[in-house]
């Protein structure tokens, strides 16, 4: 294969070149290139290449099939570079998009991911990829079994701190997960342990919708434990909440409504 073509450019981006990769062929040539790699600008060339490929389902499940997940996860355990962190965690989260590679991601794998997160929010940098993570989470988070090892490894203590971001992306995204995560009755003591309702009320006013909505469903969910329905009423979020309630959109409107409605009960 020519590595000059995969060179960062928007070659990578073009449908001829993408399906001239998407032989199980030139997968297993990719996949074989990452496993040997040494530098990490040949690294994140080939994962660039595997974000662009796995845009597309068919492929992604190629990619998972040819074990390209465990080959990408592997690269995040030798490399300490920021590049190939976020250009392989951008395949993952592509990849994790396909219902059939979602179970390759096992208790070792979210571990890993989780740590990576923790390491980047740690120092402060790296926002595109704590976003990418949170991205692939949200994704593994709609299956039963990973919301539940989700949750097993306290994610909601790696993830409910991202609230106070400002970047747009990574709100989207973390919101996102913890909507998803918040379906388990049982992180709603340490979501709220994690200070969850205080960061939560500025996103209720949020001007991106997709934050908006996503809080108001965290909202309606957590407000089912006892506990932090107290917190809620007391915070002040009724009246916040209340004022969504004729919003044109649907989904958002229904969040708003449950959300209400629990926060009602006695």
């Amino acid at each position: 294969m020519n590595m000059s073509k995969l060179e960062k450019s928007p070659t990578l981006l073009s449908e001829t070149f993408r399906e001239e990769m998407a032989s199980d062929e030139h997968i297993q040539q990719l996949l074989t290139l990452l496993k040997k790699a040494k530098d990490d600008e040949v690294r994140d060339n080939i994962c660039s290449v595997l974000v662009n490929l796995a845009l597309d389902e068919e492929t992604g499940e190629k990619i998972g099939k040819s074990h390209g997940i465990k080959e990408l996860l592997s690269i995040l355990s030798v490399s300490n570079s920021k590049e190939v962190q976020k250009s392989a965690c951008t395949a993952l989260w592509n990849l994790s998009s396909v219902d059939s590679n979602k179970d390759q991601f096992d208790s070792l794998a979210i571990e890993q991911l989780l740590t990576i997160l923790k390491q980047a929010s740690e120092k402060k940098n790296n926002e595109e990829l704590q976003a990418d993570l949170c991205g692939l989470f949200q994704n593994l988070a709609l299956k039963d079994n990973l919301r539940g090892e989700l949750n097993r490894l306290s994610s909601a203590k790696s993830l409910v701190p991202l609230l106070s971001h400002k970047h747009l992306s990574l709100l989207k995204n973390a919101t996102g997960v913890l909507l998803n995560l918040s379906q388990d009755e049982k992180t709603y003591d340490e979501m709220s342990d994690c200070g969850i309702v205080k960061l939560l009320l500025p996103l209720l006013t949020h001007t991106n919708e997709d934050v908006l909505e996503n809080a108001l469903g965290i909202s309606w969910n957590i407000s089912l434990s006892d506990p932090v329905k107290k917190q809620m009423i007391e915070s002040g979020a009724v009246d916040v909440i209340a004022h969504w309630s004729d919003h044109p959109t649907e989904t958002l409107r229904n969040y708003c409504h449950g959300a209400l409605e629990v926060l009602s009960q006695p």
